[in-house]
């Protein structure tokens, strides 16, 4: 268990700082918001890789965390030192850690019912 616990863990933080892309610019930015989803569930399908399928629930936590973190990692990159954060950075790390909690939580649901 250990071991899976460090390989998701690890496979997911790693995941997590790849992501950039602008947060700025003229009307609502819906790229970030979209890569932020897509960030939360490609986290969730290594994690869920890891377990076979079935990873305790409580990684769905530590899923939806790291995530967020890289969203966040990316928003503060992307943003000029002393500025507010764009509504599309939180939008990307709200997408990002809630798809990947889903994802877990949702892998866990199904292989339970089979």
């Amino acid at each position: 268990m250990a071991r899976r616990v460090g390989l998701s863990v690890v496979l997911a933080a790693a995941l997590a700082w790849l992501g950039e892309y602008p947060f700025q610019g003229d009307g609502i930015q819906w790229l970030p918001i979209m890569g932020g989803a897509g960030l939360g569930a490609a986290i969730a399908w290594v994690v869920n890789r890891c377990w076979g399928g079935a990873p305790p629930v409580w990684m769905g936590a530590v899923a939806g965390l790291l995530a967020a973190w890289g969203e966040v990692m990316a928003v503060q990159e992307d943003t000029t030192a002393g500025r507010p954060w764009p509504a599309e950075g939180w939008a990307a790390i709200a997408a990002a850690g809630g798809v990947a909690l889903y994802g877990v939580v949702a892998a866990r649901r199904a292989k339970s019912k089979s």
